[in-house]
């Protein structure tokens, strides 16, 4: 079945069953809002997840145990943007962006902060990996200073800063298309979606090998000097109140956050949850 993981500002985070919106599990830890959450990709997607938080931390939880079983501390403020690398299994590496201004990355294993990223002038909102070369190598990054960069995980270089937006970046992600090289989406406060093309060089991508000099350069990436904007979408307004509101899930079903929830993920398989450990929602 298809669950949902929602984080509040009541400092829980909750696991749903998407089709009937019932409650599967209550995680408790956070001393403030939860801001960001994501799931891993590992032992079928359904057990690992991560989450940033107002009070500065990241945890990852272990669903099976229905627990918080390592907390990771580092950040100098909010925690606004977390994703798992896909690479290792997918339980390996955490990505995270804070108000401080930096990304991080983390050994999800040891909660150790393996590498920061300095090169934005306002907070991180979002972050994402790209799914080539192994899921590890190709970080993007959006910001309050409405810009994106990519990243190099490997030395930690900013490769290329994306401009275009007018207000500040609030969400960034790869495609998978095209073995994940070649296609980014962003979100703004301007009120557009943006759609951008990459340009990568040969010598680069292609063996996804490190240059024999160190990482590429945005010359060596960027051919053209900069990506090229493909397409951008301004919201639509808001419907008509003569138009019929959307069909919604049970809501008898439903043990609402008590307060405003301001993350959310979506995974296609069934938590493994261990009756006597799991902390059920009231």
């Amino acid at each position: 079945g298809r669950f949902a993981l929602t984080g509040s500002a009541d400092k829980t985070l909750r696991v749903w069953y998407a089709e009937t919106g019932e409650c599967s599990m209550l995680l408790e830890g956070h001393t403030a809002s939860v801001c960001c959450c994501a799931w891993s990709i590992a032992d079928g997607g359904a057990r690992w997840i991560v989450s940033g938080s107002d009070d500065e931390t990241l945890r990852v939880w272990d669903l099976a145990e229905g627990q918080n079983c390592l907390l990771l501390e580092g950040h100098a403020g909010p925690v606004l943007c977390c994703k798992w690398s896909r690479a290792s299994g997918g339980n390996k590496w955490i990505l995270s962006g804070s108000w401080d201004k930096d990304l991080k990355l983390w050994d999800a294993q040891s909660g150790s902060v393996v590498k920061t990223f300095h090169g934005h002038s306002a907070p991180v909102y979002g972050c994402g990996w790209s799914p080539a070369d192994g899921g590890a190598r190709w970080i993007l990054s959006g910001s309050y200073d409405e810009s994106l960069r990519l990243w190099d995980a490997r030395s930690g270089h900013c490769l290329h800063s994306l401009l275009g937006h007018t207000r500040w970046v609030r969400c960034c992600a790869w495609s998978d298309a095209d073995g994940g090289k070649r296609w980014l989406a962003s979100g703004s406060r301007d009120k557009t979606l943006r759609v951008w093309e990459l340009a990568w060089s040969d010598a680069t991508l292609v063996s996804g090998a490190p240059l024999e000099n160190g990482s590429p350069s945005s010359a060596d990436l960027f051919p053209a000097s900069r990506p090229q904007l493909v397409a951008a979408t301004r919201a639509a307004p808001p419907p008509s109140q003569s138009q019929p509101a959307p069909q919604s899930l049970n809501r008898e079903n439903l043990s609402p956050h008590a307060d405003l929830f301001q993350a959310s993920d979506l995974y296609a398989s069934r938590p493994q949850r261990a009756a006597a450990a799991t902390r059920a929602a009231p």
